[in-house]
């Protein structure tokens, strides 16, 4: 789900800017230009440049296309971290690829009630939210879940039970999108998230569509279609504004508002991305709700200042913020290795080199899973056997090996 990269992470290290910004002079083109070619900002492309921020391969390729580099090497340099980009495959990705494309009549008689699929779900988020293997888990339930919750949205014979069946199918394919998010199955991915705002609709549910829109702009940021990603924010707010105010709504309201920051950081429009995350607050304020205890990265206000001070560069900020964290009380264990990835992230902004092997290192023993699919953390290691020195290069090695990444 979410991250600097906007579909595989090339970090900013082993001269990145340095290359891009030399084959731009060489084409006689200004930096505000570039950007706009690639629909980007000239801070985006500044920062780049200066070595301050990586991208993405998507938007590599894009840079490559505006400057003319026919061999993407010449700017990810000759000894391109290739292990860094390869996103793995899960084992059992096969068995819910099946279970997706299972859309046979079935017996409605056999369908589950309502009220034992969202106990089926419920286990699922509580299950994943105390797992250290939280894929190997989902996949262990999704498939028959999935199936399950498809034919109880197409057995629903009156509308009520259809708009609960669909908010109930949402939910499934959420965690679906959790599963996938990663992996060599961009397809899929797509396929589960478009689902997932398509059965959100039909339950015509505000809070649903909401929650489909946060999911859908983590999808739409990461594969660099940032306009999309605008669109469907400002589509569930819409929703969620139109809609009689209760805490629950308002705590939807505030976790879109933190896409839409997220959204903004992306393009580095600092002032917009703030303002959307002052809105977070004052909606998270409003509702009067906590965090339940198997809230997603990215869903609180802690974490998204965090995420917003990285993706813009204030190196300071981001380190003190990172040093502040108290992982120790989060109870979410993916979410718990997805910070001490986050404040790993804050410490490389600064090239605290030990501080941030030392905390990628704690995320991976938190959760090996949730630390293998990040493609934060295995830029991060990639960066970390270029730029660490000899005291951490045994670590460092030793901890790429963990995470796929080749020394």
């Amino acid at each position: 789900m979410a991250a600097n990269s906007d579909s595989v992470g090339v970090p900013a290290n082993g001269g990145l800017g340095g290359r891009i910004r030399s084959a731009r002079m060489a084409r006689g083109l200004s930096r505000a230009a570039v950007a706009a070619l690639c629909g980007r900002s000239e801070e985006w492309l500044r920062q780049i440049e200066r070595g301050k921020r990586g991208t993405s391969l998507h938007m590599l390729a894009k840079l490559a296309d505006v400057l003319q580099v026919k061999d993407l090497v010449e700017l990810l340099g000759d000894h391109a971290p290739t292990s860094a980009f390869v996103r793995p495959e899960h084992p059992a990705l096969r068995e819910y690829r099946k279970a997706l494309a299972a859309f046979g009549p079935g017996d409605p008689e056999s369908a589950p009630s309502a009220a034992a699929l969202r106990s089926r779900i419920q286990h699922a988020w509580d299950r994943r939210s105390v797992s250290n293997r939280d894929r190997t888990d989902l996949a262990a339930m999704l498939p028959a879940l999935t199936v399950d919750a498809q034919l109880t949205a197409r057995a629903a014979s009156t509308p009520a039970d259809r708009r609960i069946a669909h908010r109930l199918l949402a939910d499934v394919y959420h965690l679906g999108q959790l599963y996938l998010c990663y992996q060599d199955a961009s397809e899929l991915l797509w396929v589960v998230v478009d689902r997932a705002m398509n059965a959100a609709l039909e339950s015509e549910s505000p809070a649903a569509i909401g929650r489909a829109a946060w999911f859908s702009a983590y999808l739409y940021r990461d594969f660099g279609n940032v306009d999309q990603a605008h669109q469907v924010i400002e589509d569930g707010l819409r929703r969620l504004v139109a809609a009689e105010p209760d805490g629950r709504l308002l705590k939807v309201r505030s976790v879109v508002h933190l896409a839409s920051a997220c959204n903004h950081a992306r393009e580095s429009r600092s002032a917009m991305a703030w303002r959307a995350w002052d809105a977070a607050v004052d909606a998270d304020r409003d509702s009067g709700l906590a965090d339940p205890p198997n809230v997603l990265f990215g869903a609180t206000v802690q974490d998204v200042a965090l995420t917003l001070d990285i993706e813009l560069g204030k190196t300071q900020s981001a380190a003190r913020r990172a040093e502040a964290i108290d992982i120790g009380s989060v109870s979410s264990t993916p979410r718990r290795a997805r910070l001490t990835i986050e404040a790993s992230r804050g410490l490389m902004l600064r090239r605290e080199y030990a501080g941030s092997t030392h905390l990628l290192r704690r995320a991976y023993e938190t959760s090996p899973e949730a630390t293998l699919f990040s493609m934060h953390a295995r830029s991060m290691a990639n960066d970390l056997l270029d730029n660490a020195g000899p005291l951490l290069r045994a670590d460092v090695v030793d901890l790429a090996g963990k995470l796929g990444v080749a020394a």
